[in-house]
């Protein structure tokens, strides 16, 4: 599997993930990743990202993570049951 990101400024990295993707490994994506990209995509911390509700994103590790660093890009709430939301599955 590849978990990736984009923007409407660039795209972001593309990170190859074997097995299953759990919250341990999701948060290592976005501590060393996306947190980077975000901060060089949006330096005055107005970026936004969202996520869909996978178990792996809205785990109490992960959520911990994002409100600790609320301040630096805002996480978009993701309604439940709406995968037509999703663009990166209509790439």
């Amino acid at each position: 599997m590849v978990w990736g990101m984009f923007s409407w400024h660039a795209l972001g990295p593309l990170i190859p993930v074997e097995g299953t993707l759990n919250s341990c490994a999701y948060l290592s994506i976005v501590a060393d990743q996306v947190h980077p990209y975000m901060a060089t995509v949006y330096p005055e911390n107005d970026g936004a990202f969202q996520q869909d509700n996978a178990t792996c994103h809205v785990s109490k590790i992960v959520r911990a993570w994002f409100e600790e660093h609320d301040e630096e890009f805002q996480l978009l709430p993701w309604p439940p049951n709406s995968p037509d939301l999703n663009p990166w599955e209509n790439l």
